[in-house]
C-alpha cells in the first residue's frame, strides 16, 4: 500500500492480506483520530489470528466509531488499496464496484455527504430513519477537522425544537468524547469546550440573538424579552372593533346583531392564523389580500386585523412575542453586519420552514457568505397548520438560484431503524398512495431500504379494534405482556382529543399508559388529587368537593352512589361529611388558619390515615386485580409515577412561597392559577427502566422524530375534511399574500373571493398532509406495526387514514 500523506478526517482501505505492518498502521491512524472504513476479503478475526494479534486489539476503536470493518468482500483487486482520503477517490473504479453492493454495510451515500466539497451549499433530503443527524454531526467535525480556521463557534445549527437543539449538542460532544476515548488527544477536550459555543437553536431562538445583536438596524435597541401577550390581543381585538364602529359605522352595522364575544373570537382566530403563517398584515414589503364578498365581510377583516396588530405593537415596547421573532427576519437590515460571523448554517428539519424562514435562510446565505445545509425530507412535511409546505425545497432551490449560489443535492435512502421485509410492505402502501394522492410524492428515489433482520419474515399485522371494549383491552394487555422486557410500545392518534379518550379506557382497564404531552405536568392526576385535597381544607360546605375530594386516594373510600342520586343535598352533604369524620379529617380543617400551611401538606401527606401514595397504590392495586391484570406489578409503575409527581409539586410549591405561604386561599390561587394556564413544566417519568411497561401514547406530531419498536394506529376512521366555524386558507404570490378565509356567525356564513378560489386546492393539500402524516406515523415503527382492520377497505374518495391504506392492501 503506498504512503498516504495530508489526511485529517477518514481513510477507506481495501485488503486482501492483512501484514503485522497493516495493523500497526491502521491503529496509528485511528490514534491521531482518522475514521477509518476497511474492507476484507477476509474476516477481521482471520487476519488478526494469521499475524498472532489479540482478538480484541481494535474492540476499542470499533465500539467508539472509529473503525469500521466490512467483511468477505468481493474479491475486486489482487492487492492491498487505498479508496479514499478524506472523501477524495483515489480509486474510482473499486469505490464503485464496492458501492454497488446494496447488502454492503458501508453506507457510501453518507460518506459522501460528509466528506463532500466544503465550499457549496447542500440539500439533503433524509427519509424515515436514515440517521440524518449522524450526518449532520460527522459533517460539523469533518469541517472542523478539513478546513483551516473552522471553528465550531462558526456554525449555526437551527432545529425544530428546543429539545432537539439540546440533544444536537449532546451528540456532538458525545462524538468528541468517542474521539478522545480512542486518541487521548487533549485537542478533543478543546473542542468539547468549543461545542459548547456552538450556536445550536431553534429558528425563534436564532432570530433572538440576531434581534439582540444587531436589532439597531431595524430600531430595537434594547436586548429583547420573549412574552405571551394572549390578553393584550384580546384587548386589541375589542379595541379594533371599537374603531370599526366609531369610524365605518356602515360596516359594523353588518355584524351589529351577532353576540359581541362570538366576532371577536372569530377575528383572533384569522389573526392567529396568520401569525401561524409569520405574517405581518402592515408591512409594507408585501401585500396582504382578504380578497371580496358581497357583504363587505372582507373589509371588517381586514380593518380589524390591522388595526389590532398596530395596537398591540403600541403596547410592546422592548417585549416580544414567538410569531414577531419570526416577522423580523423578513427584515434584511437585521443581518446586513453578520458577514462573517457564521461560515455555515445548517438547518434540521427543513421541510417544516414557512415561507418566512425559507427566505430567511437563502437571504442570511447571500448576505454574509455563509454556506448552508438544509436536511429534512418533503413527505415528512406535517406542519401545514404552521405555516409549512411540503414545496419548501422548491422555494430554497428557486432562492438559491435567484442568487446563483452554487447547489449540492443528496437524498439518504437507508433505513437504520426498521426491519427490512416490514419496511417493504410499509413502501408498497405509500408507492400505492403515490399514485392516488396528488400532493403526496412517492418515486423510487423515495424508497426507503433496510439492511436489519433482512432473513426474518416481519409484516404489518391487521387487528381488528372496532371499539373500545373488554377485547380491546386484552389485546393492549396481551401486547405489553409478550413483548420483550427492553421493547417501546407507542399508540399514535392524529389529535389530542384521541389520546383524552385513550387514556381514560387504559386506566379504566389497569393498561399502564404514559401520555407525551409538552407542558402537561398541572394536568397530572398527582397535581389534580392534591388541588382538590387544597379545595376540601378551603371549602366544607361544596357538593362537588367533597364528592372529588372522598374518591381521591387522600380519602379512597367507596361511595354510595344511590344516596348522591336520591337524597336531599343537604344529607348528601350530612353522608360525605360522616365519611371524613370517619377518617378523622377535622384534625386537619380546624387548624388551617392557625398553623403554617406546609406543615399541614406534609403532615397529612406522612399521615397513615390519608398518605395518598398508599392510597394511590390500594386504588390502582384493586382496580387491576378486577381487570385480572398483573396487579402487583400495574399499581407499582403507576404509582411510582404519581409519586415523583406529587413530589414535583411539593417542591415547585416550596420553592415558590420560600416557606412562607400567608394563607391556604393563597396555595389554592396558586394553584387554580398553574392549572389554568401553565403549560411550561412537563410530567415527570421513572426511569427508561420502568417506561418500557407503559405503553406511550402520543400524537404523530410529538412522536416524529422518535422511534419505538411497536407502533399501533387505533383510530383510522376520523375525517379529514370537515366543517368548521372559522377555516382559513394562506396562499403566497410573490408579493402579495392572499387570505381566503370562511367564518359562520349565528346562522350566517361568511366567505370570501379567496377562498372560493382555493378551497379545491386546499382539500388536495390537507389530504397530501395526511398522507404524510400517515407515512410518519408507519415509519416510528421499529419491530412490529399494527393498524386497525375494522371496515377497512378500498373506498372510493378519500377522506381518512382507512381509504388510504384501503386503497393499497390490494396493491399489498
Amino acid at each position: 500500500m503506498d504512503k498516504i500523506t495530508e489526511f485529517n478526517y477518514s481513510l477507506i482501505l481495501y485488503f486482501t492480506e492483512v501484514l503485522e505492518e497493516d495493523i500497526e498502521r491502521i491503529l496509528d491512524f485511528i490514534k491521531k483520530g482518522i475514521t477509518v472504513h476497511l474492507f476484507l476479503s477476509n474476516t477481521l478475526e482471520e487476519e488478526l489470528e494469521l499475524n498472532e494479534y489479540d482478538l480484541n486489539i481494535f474492540k476499542n476503536e470499533i465500539d467508539n466509531n472509529l473503525l469500521f470493518v466490512y467483511e468477505n468482500q468481493e474479491q475486486v483487486s489482487d492487492g492491498n488499496e487505498i479508496i479514499a482520503i478524506d472523501g477524495d477517490i483515489k480509486n474510482t473504479k473499486l469505490y464503485d464496484k464496492l458501492c454497488k453492493d446494496k447488502d454492503s454495510k458501508f453506507n457510501n451515500n453518507q460518506y459522501e455527504i460528509i466528506t463532500s466539497y466544503e465550499n457549496s451549499n447542500y440539500i439533503i433530503v433524509s427519509g424515515a430513519g436514515t440517521g440524518k443527524t449522524t450526518t449532520m454531526i460527522n459533517r460539523l467535525i469533518y469541517l472542523r477537522k478539513k478546513i483551516q480556521g473552522f471553528t465550531f463557534d462558526k456554525a449555526a445549527l437551527i432545529t425544530f425544537t428546543n429539545k432537539a437543539s439540546r440533544e444536537m449538542r449532546e451528540r456532538l460532544i458525545s462524538v468528541l468524547e468517542r474521539y478522545f476515548s480512542v486518541t487521548k488527544d487533549p485537542k478533543y477536550l478543546d473542542m468539547m469546550d468549543e461545542a459548547t459555543r456552538c450556536t445550536i437553536s431553534t429558528i425563534h431562538g436564532f432570530s433572538k440573538r440576531l434581534i439582540n445583536k444587531y436589532g439597531k438596524n431595524i430600531n430595537i435597541n434594547k436586548n429583547v424579552k420573549v412574552r405571551s401577550f394572549k390578553f393584550f390581543r384580546q384587548k386589541a381585538i375589542t379595541e379594533a372593533l371599537n374603531d370599526l364602529y366609531k369610524e365605518h359605522r356602515e360596516l359594523y352595522n353588518v355584524i351589529k346583531y351577532y353576540p359581541h364575544y362570538d366576532i371577536e373570537a372569530k377575528l383572533l382566530s384569522i389573526w392567529n392564523k396568520l401569525d401561524n403563517y409569520s405574517i405581518d398584515v402592515n408591512y409594507i414589503n408585501y401585500n396582504v389580500d382578504f380578497g371580496v364578498d358581497e357583504k363587505n365581510f372582507s373589509q371588517i377583516v381586514k380593518i380589524v386585523i390591522e388595526k389590532a396588530q398596530k395596537y398591540l405593537e403600541e403596547n410592546k415596547e422592548y417585549e416580544v412575542e414567538i410569531v414577531d421573532l419570526m416577522k423580523k427576519l423578513s427584515y434584511r437590515e437585521l443581518f446586513t453586519e453578520a458577514k462573517g460571523e457564521y461560515d455555515l448554517i445548517m438547518v434540521d428539519e427543513f421541510q417544516d420552514s414557512d415561507n418566512i424562514q425559507i427566505d430567511f435562510v437563502a437571504n442570511f446565505c447571500n448576505v454574509t457568505g455563509a454556506k448552508l445545509m438544509v436536511v429534512g425530507d418533503e413527505k415528512q412535511s406535517i406542519y401545514r397548520f404552521r405555516g409549512a409546505e411540503h414545496t419548501a425545497f422548491d422555494r430554497l432551490r428557486q432562492a438559491l438560484k435567484e442568487n446563483n449560489n452554487l447547489l449540492e443535492e443528496f437524498t439518504m435512502v437507508r433505513n437504520y431503524r426498521t426491519d427490512s421485509e416490514l419496511l417493504n410492505e410499509i413502501n408498497d402502501i405509500f408507492i400505492n398512495i403515490d399514485s392516488r394522492v396528488d400532493r403526496f410524492r412517492y418515486k423510487e428515489e423515495d424508497y426507503i431500504y433496510s439492511l436489519i433482520n433482512s432473513d426474518k419474515i416481519s409484516n404489518i399485522k391487521y387487528v381488528s379494534l372496532p371499539e373500545y371494549n373488554e377485547e380491546c383491552a386484552n389485546f393492549y394487555h396481551d401486547v405489553l405482556k409478550n413483548k420483550d422486557s427492553n421493547d417501546y410500545v407507542a399508540v399514535l392518534f392524529r389529535s389530542n382529543n384521541d389520546i383524552k379518550e385513550f387514556k381514560e379506557f387504559c386506566d379504566k382497564n389497569s393498561i399502564p399508559c404514559r401520555v407525551d404531552i409538552s407542558g402537561s405536568f398541572y394536568r397530572h392526576e398527582a397535581v389534580r388529587d392534591f388541588y382538590i385535597m387544597i379545595k376540601a381544607l378551603v371549602d366544607t360546605s361544596s357538593t362537588s368537593i367533597l364528592y372529588s375530594f372522598v374518591e381521591t386516594p387522600y380519602i379512597n373510600k367507596n361511595i354510595n352512589k344511590g344516596i348522591i342520586l336520591t337524597e336531599s343535598r343537604e344529607k348528601v352533604n350530612e353522608y360525605l361529611s360522616s365519611i371524613l369524620d370517619d377518617k378523622k379529617w377535622t384534625k386537619y380543617r380546624d387548624i388551617v388558619q392557625e398553623k403554617n400551611v406546609l406543615e399541614i401538606i406534609d403532615s397529612i401527606i406522612s399521615d397513615d390515615e390519608f398518605n395518598p401514595i398508599r392510597g394511590y397504590y390500594t386504588k390502582e392495586y384493586l382496580r387491576a386485580k378486577a381487570n385480572g391484570r398483573d396487579a402487583e406489578k400495574i399499581a407499582k409503575i403507576k404509582t411510582l409515577e404519581y409519586k415523583l409527581n406529587l413530589e414535583h409539586l411539593l417542591y415547585l410549591i416550596k420553592e415558590n412561597f420560600s416557606d412562607n405561604i400567608s394563607s391556604i386561599a393563597a396555595l389554592e390561587q396558586f394553584l387554580r392559577l398553574k392549572i389554568s394556564t401553565d403549560d411550561s413544566v412537563d410530567t415527570r417519568k421513572p426511569s427508561s427502566f420502568y417506561e418500557r411497561d407503559f405503553i406511550q401514547c402520543s400524537t404523530v406530531h410529538k412522536a416524529k422524530g422518535l422511534e419505538y419498536d411497536y407502533v399501533i394506529l387505533p383510530k383510522l376512521t376520523n375525517r379529514f375534511i370537515t366543517s368548521k366555524a372559522v377555516d382559513v386558507i394562506v396562499r403566497t404570490n410573490k408579493n402579495t399574500v392572499e387570505v381566503g378565509y370562511k367564518v359562520r356567525l349565528g346562522d350566517d356564513e361568511y366567505s370570501n373571493s379567496n377562498y372560493s378560489n382555493y378551497l379545491k386546492d386546499e382539500k388536495s393539500e390537507i389530504i397530501g398532509e395526511e398522507a404524510r402524516l400517515l407515512y410518519v406515523a408507519m415509519t416510528r415503527c421499529k419491530k412490529n406495526l399494527y393498524l386497525n382492520s375494522a371496515g377497512l377497505a378500498a373506498t372510493e374518495g378519500i377522506n381518512n387514514w382507512k381509504s388510504l391504506i384501503g386503497g393499497a392492501r390490494t396493491y399489498v
